[in-house]
C-alpha cells in the first residue's frame, strides 16, 4: 500500500452469516442491522470487517478515504467502484457508465485482476441521475 490511514468503524448487527464476506458492502436492511448488498441500486454504507455468524455485532468499516472491497469482475485503476450482486463491486469507465437511481461508492486505486480480488479503493460517494 502506497499511503496508509484508520478507518472508522463502527458496529451494527450481521443480518446474516457473513462467513466468507469481508470487505463485501453492505446496505442497511432493518434497524442496526446491515447486509450485503445485492442489486447497483442499493444504498452502501460500509464494508464487512470481520467474519461474523447472523444476529451478532459487526465492525462495518465506513466509506471514509482508503477502503479495501473485493471485486466481482476484473477493475482498472481510475474506473469508478460501484456496487454488484452479491457484495461485490465493480468498475465503470466513467459517470454515464453509472446504472440510473445508482451510486459509484468510490475510485479504484488498484486494479483487481478477476473476481474475489481484494483492492484499494478511494471511497467517494456519487450518485448518478436519478429517473423522474
Amino acid at each position: 500500500m502506497a499511503g496508509s490511514e484508520s478507518n472508522r468503524q463502527l458496529s451494527l448487527i450481521a443480518g446474516s452469516d457473513f462467513t466468507g464476506d469481508r470487505h463485501k458492502v453492505v446496505e442497511v436492511t432493518a434497524a442496526n442491522t446491515v447486509d450485503v448488498v445485492g442489486a447497483t441500486t442499493d444504498i452502501v454504507v460500509g464494508t464487512i470487517a470481520e467474519e461474523v455468524l447472523s444476529g451478532v455485532s459487526v465492525p462495518i468499516t465506513l466509506l471514509q478515504g482508503r477502503v479495501k472491497v473485493r471485486a466481482g469482475a476484473a477493475i482498472t485503476v481510475g474506473h469508478l467502484i460501484v456496487p454488484a450482486a452479491d457484495g461485490e463491486v465493480t468498475g465503470v469507465a466513467s459517470l454515464a457508465a453509472i446504472p440510473v437511481d445508482s451510486m459509484a461508492i468510490g475510485v479504484a486505486l488498484e486494479a483487481a485482476g478477476a473476481a474475489g480480488d481484494i483492492i484499494e479503493m478511494l471511497a467517494m460517494p456519487i450518485s448518478s441521475p436519478h429517473t423522474a
